[in-house]
């Protein structure tokens, strides 16, 4: 953090003081006056000017006498011009200091050098306080603000004044974009500072401006009556410039010319051209710095159609038809759960339903499984913190569990995220195997960010391994069996795949989050080739927050049920896609947060978790 510098640049900088002053006052100024002491710092000033130019001619990508092409040509120029220039400084010095005193010339030579130091120091404040103010290139800053938020609030003000002739517009902005908009909206006394809290009250302010967060939540609020402008928020450090460096890397970039240079270029320019090239790195361009985020400002219609710069007409549009319109209803919860055992819960994701009735919640940052009976008391839990990236650990530890299944032998089945692998367990969570890695086509492979998991009759393990784009099949001793899947839009392809249920009938559901699409497979008779064979487009799922990753549930009568997590809401489809029902969102009378997990009970009743108000729910859809 640029900040913490303080600590050791102010000794530093008071150190270096006090022996700058010592070491005037030691410098015997009677012979720099007598002797051409001036002529001897400018001349020591220009052979250190010199000779830095002729290291970083030979040190630098394009060295002296290579050829005759017109860089090449002139790098030979500009090496000749160094040595003469040091030549010719030397010789001046020479000549001059043949009479002074070595300590004396030593004292003058290590002055003349801070003066040029302290020369960069001025030039690297400059370009910090006046060129790089306002973008990611100055390292000096950690969090660096975007200048198109300033000219947001540029246009929010013309806005308001050409409307209102000051600055009392209502402008709504959330939780990302109070940094900086808590200091720039100080002015507007109808600023709405909303945190987190979207509703359809928002609809009352002619703009919004939001963080990416919070996109998903905003449409439904926004919807057709607002035009949106995308902008770019905020800029951090891109860390690889000095994270993970050691000596030996060091010294490993300082013997390549490319990224000797380009590191120059950064430290000495800020320019990082050379250095998304040298170390392949395209994300060093302000359009692609990464790791930056976004935002959004929605202006009302009829508001940016009197403010002829925004190139938009009074015309009206055809209002957005809501697919779900038809049968959107409000939903009471029966039942509402935080606590299991002595601990709420904390984030709980996936929900699996035992033949007993009984439920299995993947209490994801609790990082265990929670079991409750099934008017949802809490009968045990089991697991606990671990992680393989600090070592090999134990089965029985977990680190975000996600997704969880009941086999047809009564065991549990658990996703165990973020250490990559499948547990399983007895009912009363006695560890029993686990796997991560398995062969495929004779060379190991292993998941990445495995959350859902399904068992079809025969006791086959199903897993949705997110992060690589597929659905992973093994028996239920871990044996790996096939896989299907891969990144792309047609039938068959998946984009995070997250929720996954078996039908009675072997047909596999599967929530294609990034396609915005539920997709059906079904195997050939050997059971180890899967085709699509069928899909329908959801009005959902939006937003790629890490938040945003959806389950799904099938009834007794082959209804499909799915989450919107972003939105809190939980949407209806017959089997083949035909839209039934929507409760949750802004128009349900009890507001959801992030729901992930659901599963439907024996006598059609569904249970849901809420991930960011800790809570498992009980609803009763209607026939």
């Amino acid at each position: 953090m640029p900040w913490l510098t303080t600590h050791i640049t102010m000794p530093m900088i008071l150190t270096t003081g006090w022996a700058l002053g010592y070491l005037i006052e030691k410098i015997n100024w009677q012979e720099v006056r007598e002797k051409h002491g001036w002529l001897v710092l400018l001349l020591s000033a220009v052979f250190f000017i010199a000779f830095g130019s002729l290291l970083g001619s030979l040190l630098g990508t394009e060295p002296p006498f290579q050829g005759k092409d017109l860089l090449q040509l002139q790098a030979t120029s500009d090496f000749l011009l160094a040595l003469v220039g040091t030549l010719g400084a030397g010789a001046g010095l020479f000549a001059l200091l043949k009479n002074w005193g070595g300590a004396n010339f030593w004292k003058a030579a290590l002055l003349a050098f801070f003066g040029l130091l302290s020369l960069q120091t001025a030039r690297t404040a400059y370009r910090a306080a006046y060129i790089n103010y306002d973008n990611a290139m100055e390292l000096l800053v950690y969090a660096h603000s975007t200048r198109d938020m300033k000219d947001t609030v540029e246009q929010i003000e013309t806005i308001s004044k050409r409307l209102y002739g000051d600055k009392t517009i209502k402008v709504a902005y959330d939780n990302d974009v109070r940094y900086p908009y808590w200091w720039y909206m100080r002015d507007y006394p109808n600023k709405v500072d909303f945190d987190t809290n979207v509703s359809k009250s928002l609809q009352d302010s002619p703009i919004i401006v939001v963080g990416s967060s919070n996109f998903s939540k905003i449409e439904p609020v926004v919807r057709d009556g607002y035009y949106r402008y995308d902008y770019k928020r905020m800029w951090w450090p891109n860390e690889s410039l000095y994270r993970d460096w050691t000596l030996a890397s060091v010294l490993r970039d300082w013997k390549d010319p490319a990224k000797r240079s380009a590191i120059w270029q950064v430290w000495f320019n800020r320019d990082y051209t050379e250095y998304a090239i040298a170390f392949n790195n395209p994300s060093l361009t302000l359009a692609t710095w990464s790791p930056s985020d976004t935002a959004r400002m929605y202006i009302k219609k009829d508001v940016a159609a009197m403010i002829w710069e925004y190139g938009v007409s009074p015309e009206p549009e055809e209002p957005r038809v809501d697919p779900y319109a038809g049968n959107t209803i409000s939903l009471e919860p029966l039942s509402v759960i935080n606590y299991a055992g002595e601990s709420i819960f904390n984030a709980p994701r996936d929900i699996a339903i035992a033949a007993d009735g009984s439920l299995f919640v993947a209490d994801s940052r609790n990082h265990r499984v929670v079991h409750l009976d099934a008017q949802g008391l809490f009968l045990n839990a089991f697991g606990g913190y671990g992680n393989v990236m600090d070592g090999a650990i134990p089965g029985g530890l977990m680190n975000e569990p996600w997704g969880v299944a009941v086999g047809p032998d009564g065991n549990v089945y658990v996703a165990d995220t973020w250490n990559h692998r499948i547990q399983v367990f007895t009912p009363d969570g006695q560890f029993l195997r686990m796997w991560s890695v398995f062969e495929v086509n004779g060379l190991p492979d292993g998941f990445w960010g495995p959350r859902g998991i399904a068992l079809d009759e025969n006791g086959r393990v199903f897993v949705t391994d997110t992060g690589k784009q597929r659905v992973v099949v093994f028996d239920a001793n871990g044996t790996y069996l096939t896989q299907f899947g891969s990144l792309g839009l047609e039938a068959g392809n998946l984009d995070e795949p997250v929720g996954i249920e078996i039908s009675a009938d072997g047909k596999i559901y599967i929530a294609d989050t990034w396609n915005y699409r539920v997709q059906v497979f079904e195997s050939d008779p050997t059971g180890l080739q899967f085709r699509s064979a069928l899909l329908w487009e959801v009005d959902a799922w939006s937003s790629d927050t890490l938040e945003n990753k959806p389950f799904l549930a099938l009834d007794q009568n082959g209804n499909v049920y799915i989450t919107d997590p972003d939105r809190g809401r939980v949407i209806g489809f017959e089997s083949e896609g035909n839209f039934k029902v929507l409760w949750g969102g802004f128009d349900n009378s009890y507001l959801m947060g992030v729901i992930s997990g659901i599963a439907s009970t024996a006598d059609g009743k569904v249970w849901v978790s809420d991930a960011t108000s800790n809570t498992l729910l009980l609803f009763q859809p209607p026939d």
